[in-house]
């Protein structure tokens, strides 16, 4: 028998080893048909992951294949719908669509690795902290790619020898898309990998957020620009406060959660709330001010779900600490809400973007 069979190991190297080259043959497609990089990237991202890495993900986890094919065929319908409504436009239409297309892409990969276990609190749960050690994961390879493409263009160009356009078409066109695949392979074949450094990361960054927070919030008072009008420091903010609640989620995920760390992911919370709060006023007055556009309902629609969940979130997390305060926060983190996310998402790519952009 030949030992590629009769290793279990091999046959999943084997596997993945394909489903990277058939990532890369897509992610290659621009370059073959001469397509707009450019547009090709920001309509097909989901075709070129989402099809491979469920399809690993399910058969990591021995799920049926009907639930990568479901979500390959989501991904596919929304780069053709992208490319029907936008063509080769962009603009801030465009980035909403492009966000919310990716929160679709993340219930598609939780899709196949949930499997039959989708409403499943406790399997939520596992997916977002499987989803969260990845990203780790596939940051620290990504940081190691660009540092070394960065060495490797630097040798070459000392030789006089100009590699950089073969490099990107050949190598980085490969490379990225394999990241998260490879990540996600790191992951759910190394658990101990990360099993220490994402509770380690959570606890660096957690007090660094809620100082970083705090001193931001008391420069919107004195800063010249003013949340109220500067469209573009509204929407910088609102990306800060989504990035601090995935750390809020990234600490409640820590399975040995102390409880200074829990005061401090308490105090995080509220601190999110309050400017929570401001963004929603700011965009509320920008409404009354200008009239409603699709962006800003789009703005205020997410904003106002942030903050429902952060007053669920901050009732649990006044508690003392204790295993049920922290399973009520879990349950808060991965129960409803994440459904209510998806319809969100799934309404403004496949209702609003057709009806009214």
């Amino acid at each position: 028998m030949n030992s590629t069979d009769s290793n279990p190991h091999n046959r999943e190297l084997l596997t993945l080893g394909l489903l990277l080259f058939l990532s890369g043959c897509i992610a290659k497609i621009p370059f073959i048909i001469d397509y707009p990089e450019d547009s090709f990237y920001a309509h097909f991202t989901g075709v070129i992951l989402v099809p491979t890495w469920s399809y690993y993900i399910a058969l990591k986890r021995k799920n049926t294949f009907i639930y990568p094919l479901i979500s390959s065929l989501f991904a596919v319908i929304i780069a053709f719908l992208l490319k029907y409504f936008f063509g080769f436009s962009e603009g801030d239409s465009f980035d909403i669509a492009l966000i919310h297309s990716v929160v679709i892409f993340l219930f598609c990969i939780g899709f196949a690795f949930l499997g039959a276990n989708w409403n499943e609190t406790k399997e939520r749960m596992r997916y977002l902290k499987f989803l969260i050690d990845t990203a780790v994961v596939s940051g620290l390879l990504l940081i190691s790619s660009i540092v070394f493409s960065g060495i490797t263009l630097e040798l070459f160009t000392l030789t006089a020898l100009d590699i950089e356009s073969f490099y990107i078409e050949n190598v980085v066109v490969w490379g990225i898309p394999a990241i998260p695949i490879i990540g996600s392979y790191l992951v759910l074949n190394n658990p101990d990998l990360v099993e220490k450094v994402t509770p380690l990361l959570s606890k660096i960054f957690s007090p660094l957020a809620f100082i970083a927070l705090v001193l931001f919030s008391i420069a919107l008072v004195f800063a010249p620009n003013n949340i109220f009008e500067d469209r573009e420091l509204l929407l910088l903010f609102n990306l800060i406060l989504i990035a601090v609640c995935a750390l809020i989620l990234f600490s409640v995920s820590d399975k040995n959660l102390k409880q200074r760390q829990w005061k401090i992911i308490r105090l995080l919370s509220y601190i999110t709330t309050l400017d929570n709060l401001i963004a929603l006023l700011a965009i509320g007055y920008r409404i009354f001010e200008n009239g409603l556009t699709p962006n800003r309902f789009t703005l205020i629609g997410i904003n106002l779900m942030l903050f429902i969940q952060l007053l669920s979130l901050n009732k649990q997390l006044y508690h003392a600490f204790s295993q049920k305060a922290i399973k009520n926060v879990v349950k808060i983190v991965s129960g409803p809400y994440l459904n209510i996310y998806l319809w969100w998402s799934i309404a403004i790519v496949f209702v609003v973007i057709p009806f009214w952009f």
